[in-house]
């Protein structure tokens, strides 16, 4: 199994366990602080795990390093947005931060592929399929963390909520299923040239 998949299992794995660890704490605890601070401490983990995997299909060795250090400002801005707001309630904000972020990043990485040459095209591969399920999860998700910051408190939202998100994470999972059981690329070049330079093509040899 490579890293990057160790990496992504790793993220199912502690995705399964905050989600069960919620259900306690709003269920048998019955604890609304409880709930939202589990809620944020989530944010973070995916965070920092969704950094660290983009960053292996990286091929900018500078981003590459510097990509999972984003973490560190990500996570003070939720302990501010944590500190700073007066009534317990979901990190709404630091996910719009999270869903552009990711977007953008996303958008690189396949900035990045097309200037690669390679046997087969990217559609086949894992990173394409999980890459467009995040695309489809914060596209789908940004205006959505962006609107309940105010509006969150109306129950006719909450519905609203529900179903936007709900199939927004279905469509999402679907995709990183498919893309879990597709396999790894194959780079032939380097990204920044992508075509090998041969001398001959523009001065011919004389003695040919």
């Amino acid at each position: 199994m490579t890293k990057d998949r160790k990496v992504f299992f790793l993220y199912a794995f502690l995705v399964t366990l905050f989600i069960l660890t919620g259900i306690i704490v709003k269920e048998v605890l019955h604890s609304k602080v409880g709930i939202y601070s589990v809620s944020r401490i989530y944010d973070v983990m995916e965070f920092s795990f969704l950094s660290y995997f983009f960053s292996l299909h990286i091929a900018n060795k500078r981003l590459r390093t510097v990509l999972p250090y984003a973490i560190i400002p990500f996570a003070i801005f939720c302990l501010y947005d944590f500190i700073t707001t007066k009534v317990p309630s979901f990190a709404f904000i630091p996910l719009v931060i999270e869903c552009l972020f990711f977007l953008v990043i996303i958008i690189y990485i396949f900035y990045e592929k097309m200037q690669y040459s390679i046997d087969e095209p990217i559609f086949v591969t894992s990173i394409f399929w999980i890459a467009v399920g995040f695309i489809v999860y914060c596209s789908g998700n940004f205006f959505l963390f962006l609107y309940s910051k105010n509006s969150y408190i109306d129950s006719s939202f909450k519905l609203q909520y529900s179903i936007i998100y709900s199939t927004v994470t279905i469509l999402k999972n679907i995709m990183l299923c498919i893309g879990v059981s597709r396999k790894k690329e194959k780079i032939k070049e380097n990204a920044m040239f992508p075509l090998k330079y041969d001398s001959d093509f523009l001065f011919p040899s004389k003695n040919k």
